[in-house]
């Protein structure tokens, strides 16, 4: 294949790491490709950065915007990108040189590819992959959304796939909200026919202690909550029974594991918002065969799963 691929980097507050995150990507053996760097209103000197690398490398496209989050800026990358296929990289991340040559010689019979991560913490080398992967994991659609939610090896994130980017029409990354991969990866796979799963850990990425994901507890955590409702509420209206159950009780015990916080139980708006979500769900937890026993004998006792869950 030598299609472009375009690949959207929202950038915000990196100066640190945005070198290495871009040599990674202009480094890589697949050669024809888009680089979308999108700086989200950075206060420090990422923005000069990204316009440096712009000088030097034309593949890089640069855009300089007020701030929207993570998925306004990839939503803005999504509007200009000019490639065949999309993909996207966190700006504190890396890739491994051989992950789009690798990717790319599988997409031609998947609808979307997915290769392993690996995380590093601080700055530990980065394992490298030695060749391209000969194998690969198919799944269909529904196999794909199944392991999406019951699966914790398969990841929701954007950022270690390859994805035609006509599966983006009429789609975009919910903008508010911090678990905006989750919400809308469900319905990118929705629309596929089959999707294959590369294990070779290409994609690299850094947790860091001020991350939104690592931050101490904060309203915007309810937001998974959020998700999971809203994936019941798609599975439900597109008659995805099993899908349906399985991602109900998955929000109950979500709710449950944040109720469990100091945080949020003694905050009375979020108290009431993962109280109300259960008792909404209540009556039909009961009959659900991915709830537990044990559960279900406290969901028959109304309000007493408030004190004792």
């Amino acid at each position: 294949m030598n299609e472009v691929i375009s690949v959207i980097v929202p950038v915000y507050n990196v100066e640190k790491y945005i070198k290495a995150c871009v040599d990674s990507i202009r480094c890589q053996s697949y050669e024809n490709l888009e680089i979308i760097l999108v700086d989200d209103g950075s206060s420090d000197s990422s923005g000069r950065i990204c316009d440096e690398y712009k000088l030097i490398d034309p593949r890089i496209v640069v855009i300089h915007q007020q701030n929207r989050g993570l998925s306004g800026a990839r939503n803005r990358g999504l509007e200009i990108a000019k490639g065949k296929y999309v993909s996207f990289v966190d700006s504190d991340d890396e890739i491994d040189p051989l992950m789009y040559e690798s990717l790319s010689c599988f997409i031609s019979n998947y609808d979307v590819i997915e290769c392993g991560v690996q995380q590093f913490v601080k700055e530990k080398e980065i394992y490298r992959v030695s060749s391209v992967p000969s194998t690969i994991k198919k799944l269909n659609r529904m196999e794909a959304m199944e392991n999406l939610v019951c699966n914790p090896g398969m990841t929701a994130s954007f950022c270690n796939k390859l994805f035609p980017i006509h599966l983006f029409d009429e789609l975009r990354f919910e903008e508010g909200i911090i678990h905006e991969d989750e919400h809308l990866i469900f319905r990118i796979l929705d629309r596929i026919d089959n999707y294959g799963y590369v294990n070779a850990e290409f994609y690299c990425y850094r947790t860091r202690a001020n991350s939104i994901m690592t931050t101490q507890l904060s309203m915007k955590q309810l937001d998974a909550v959020y998700v999971w409702e809203d994936r019941y509420e798609y599975c439900k209206k597109k008659q995805y029974i099993e899908l349906m159950l399985r991602t109900q009780a998955t929000l109950y015990y979500e709710c449950c594991n944040l109720y469990r916080k100091d945080f949020f139980r003694k905050d009375s708006k979020a108290n009431k918002y993962l109280t109300d979500i259960i008792e909404k769900h209540q009556s039909e937890l009961i009959h659900n065969p991915y709830v537990k026993f044990k559960h279900k004998i406290v969901l028959r006792f109304g309000q007493l799963y408030r004190y004792i869950l």
